[in-house]
């Protein structure tokens, strides 16, 4: 009973904790409402030596400059509304309150969900064809003599496992990296 409890209690911490994550990206969020987010976001770029070009930085990147202020409130909004249900439940478990197990269920139910939905909106819609996915549009090749004709659907998005060895300089051995590429 007495690990129940303190498990319980861990959990409860671990929700605290993740609410008051969010309610400080939200904060953070309104605090850019009238500062220029594309820069900002630029020099976070630089400052964590993220490459510019790669999928993740460049959303970012993206999505900063598109930005509004009255986006930036709903996201804040959302943030803060997510915080409030991260705390509700944690007093609920902390207490002992049976419904804060059932919210618990509940929410995490809820985010299942909504990954199953985006998984399979990826296999069942398009699974052999990636070119209109605009997330991930990269500039074609100029065709050889050779392949002068287009991919066939199944060849493109395939991706490939590649292996590269690096020096670690100061042991002068050589360790294998592991790189996944999806192209």
């Amino acid at each position: 009973m007495i690990q129940t409890r303190m498990g319980i209690r861990m959990i409860a911490g671990y929700e605290a904790a993740k609410g008051l994550l969010v309610l400080v990206a939200g904060t953070g969020l309104l605090l850019l409402v009238h500062r220029d987010a594309q820069a900002l976001a630029e020099r976070l770029v630089t400052h964590l030596h993220l490459d510019p070009a790669k999928r993740v930085p460049r959303i970012f990147l993206q999505f900063m400059t598109e930005v509004t202020p009255g986006r930036l409130r709903w996201l804040a909004l959302g943030a803060m509304a997510y915080a409030l249900m991260r705390f509700a439940e944690a007093y609920g478990l902390w207490r002992g309150r049976r419904w804060a197990e059932w919210l618990g269920v509940v929410t995490a139910r809820a985010r299942q969900l909504h990954s199953q939905r985006a998984v399979l909106e990826r296999l069942l819609l398009r699974p052999w064809d990636h070119s209109c996915d605009t997330r991930r549009q990269k500039p074609e090749p100029e065709p050889t003599q050779r392949d002068s004709e287009p991919a066939p659907c199944g060849a493109r998005g395939q991706g490939h496992v590649s292996s590269k060895f690096f020096s670690n300089q100061e042991l002068g051995d050589a360790h294998p990296e592991f790189t996944f590429d999806i192209e």
